[in-house]
C-alpha cells in the first residue's frame, strides 16, 4: 500500500471531481475541473512505476506541479471573487436561442473553405503514404521519417479545426437552415474518418472527438461524468491500436507485440511527460542544463507564422517544442507544461503561468455561458481541450493552435457582420 500512497491519493482526487460533477449536478469542462482531473489522474498513473525509468520525483519538481495545481485553483478563485460571485454551471441557463443574426451560409462556405485546405494536404500525405490503416490491414509496414513539407503538416492537421466549424453548424438549436446542419453532420464525422484512413494519428483524433463533445455539453446537453469514464477507456484502447497500426511495437506490429507491451505503452506516453520533467529541472551535475528563455519563448505561438520565434531559437540553442534535450527515454519526448513554464520564467513560471492561465479561462467560460456565440463557443472547445491535455503537450506555443484562433476570430467576424471597412 505505501509503494502506490501517491497513485491512490491522485486517483481518488480525479475520482472525487467526477463524483463532485455528479452529486452536485455541476459542468465537468469548467476550467479548474479539467485541470485538477487531468492533473491527478495522470500523475496517479504514472507514479505507479510499472517502469524503472519512473523515479520519485525530486523536492522541486513537486513544488512546481503541486504549486502549480494551486495556483490554478488560485486564479479562478480570485477571477469569481473578484468579477462574477454567482457562478452556475452552463446547462442551467435559458435554452439556447436560434442564432438569426448569425450567418449561417458564411458560416457554411467558410468550413468548406477549411475542408479544401484539409483536403489539399490529405492528398499530399496520401501521394506519400497512402492509405497507412488500409495497408497495415495487408500487413505491410508503414514508410518512416516521409517529408511532407510544412503546408501539408499544417492543413492535414487541421482537422479539429474543420471538425470544429461543421460540428457548431449541426446544432438544431442554434442553427436553423436543416440543409447547412445534414451536410455539418455529415463532414463532422467524414472528416476524421479521412484523418485515420491516411494516417492514424491520435492527437487528431483525440481533438476531434473532444471538440465536438466539448459543443455538445456546452449547447445541446450535459455529457454524464459516466461517458468521461467510458472516454478515458476507449481513449487507450485506441492509443494501444494506433500504436500496432504505426509498427511502434516492432518491425513484426501484432505478431511481436507481447502482453507486457501492451499494457506499457499507454504507461509510457503518460508517466514520460513527468519523468521528462523531473529530468529537466533536476538536472544530473553532467548534464547540460536548458538555458532560460526569459519569457521569449512564449512568442513562438502567436508569432510563430513569422521566422523571428525559429531565428531566435536556433541562434540561442533553444529547444522546440518537441524538446529532444531532455528526453530521458530516446523516442519519449513529450513533457508537461510546466517544464516550458519552468524553461521560460524558472520555478516562478510554474506558480505565474497556471494562475494567469485560470483567470483567462475562468473569464472564457463566463464569456461563452453568457454571450451564446459561435466565437466563444469555438474558443473555448479548443482551449480548454489544450488545458485538459496539458499533462502531455504546451498549447500556448503552438504554432497551428495559434492559427486556428486566428481564423476562428476572422471567421466570427464575418459571420456575425462585425467587420467594418476601413476609413
Amino acid at each position: 500500500m505505501g509503494r502506490y500512497s501517491i497513485s491512490i491519493i491522485c486517483i481518488g482526487i480525479a475520482l472525487l471531481c467526477l463524483v463532485y460533477t455528479w452529486r452536485n449536478k455541476r459542468d465537468f469542462f469548467q476550467p479548474v475541473i479539467v485541470y485538477i482531473f487531468s492533473q491527478s489522474l495522470t500523475m496517479g498513473v504514472s507514479y505507479l512505476k510499472l517502469l524503472k525509468f519512473m523515479p520519485d520525483l525530486g523536492m522541486v519538481t513537486w513544488m512546481a506541479w503541486i504549486g502549480g495545481m494551486l495556483s490554478f485553483i488560485a486564479g479562478t478563485f480570485v477571477f469569481y471573487t473578484a468579477f462574477y460571485r454567482v457562478h452556475e454551471p452552463v446547462y442551467n441557463f435559458e435554452k439556447k436561442e436560434v442564432l438569426s443574426n448569425y450567418n449561417w451560409t458564411a458560416h457554411f462556405v467558410i468550413s468548406l473553405i477549411l475542408l479544401l485546405f484539409f483536403l489539399a494536404g490529405a492528398y499530399i500525405v496520401y501521394t506519400k503514404m497512402g492509405f497507412s490503416l488500409l495497408r497495415f490491414f495487408a500487413e505491410e509496414k508503414m514508410r518512416e521519417k516521409t517529408q511532407y513539407g510544412m503546408f501539408a503538416a499544417i492543413a492535414f492537421t487541421s482537422s479539429p479545426l474543420v471538425v470544429l466549424f461543421f460540428a457548431i453548424a449541426s446544432f438544431k438549436s442554434i442553427n436553423p437552415y436543416r440543409w447547412i446542419r445534414r451536410i455539418s453532420t455529415f463532414f463532422s464525422f467524414a472528416v476524421p474518418i479521412t484523418a485515420i484512413l491516411i494516417y492514424p494519428g491520435r492527437m487528431p483524433l483525440f481533438t476531434c472527438v473532444a471538440v465536438a463533445t466539448i459543443l455538445y455539453n456546452n449547447i445541446k446537453k450535459r455529457v454524464p461524468s459516466s461517458f468521461i469514464l467510458l472516454a478515458m477507456v476507449l481513449a487507450i484502447a485506441s492509443f494501444i491500436g494506433f500504436g500496432v497500426v504505426r509498427a511502434q511495437y516492432g518491425i513484426s506490429g501484432i505478431k511481436g507485440m507481447i502482453a507486457k507491451q501492451v499494457a506499457s505503452l499507454p504507461y509510457k506516453y503518460i508517466a514520460n511527460n513527468y519523468w521528462n520533467l523531473d529530468y529537466a529541472i533536476n538536472t544530473d551535475p553532467d548534464q547540460i542544463r536548458h538555458g532560460f528563455t526569459y519569457g521569449i519563448d512564449m512568442f513562438n505561438g502567436p508569432l510563430g507564422l513569422t521566422k523571428f520565434p525559429m531565428a531566435i531559437r536556433g541562434m540561442m540553442g533553444w529547444d522546440n517544442e518537441l524538446n529532444y534535450s531532455i528526453q530521458k527515454v530516446a523516442g519519449l519526448n513529450t513533457i508537461n507544461y510546466l517544464w516550458e513554464a519552468y524553461k521560460d520564467f524558472g520555478l516562478a513560471g510554474c506558480f505565474l503561468v497556471p494562475f494567469v492561465a485560470a483567470f483567462l479561462m475562468a473569464y472564457m467560460y463566463e464569456m461563452m455561458k453568457r454571450r451564446n456565440t459561435p466565437f466563444w463557443w469555438m474558443l473555448y472547445a479548443i482551449s480548454i481541450f489544450y488545458v485538459g491535455w496539458s499533462f502531455f503537450i504546451t498549447g500556448y506555443k503552438l504554432v497551428f493552435l495559434w492559427l486556428w484562433v486566428y481564423i476562428i476570430a476572422l471567421a466570427s467576424g464575418i459571420c456575425s457582420k462585425k467587420i467594418k471597412l476601413l476609413k
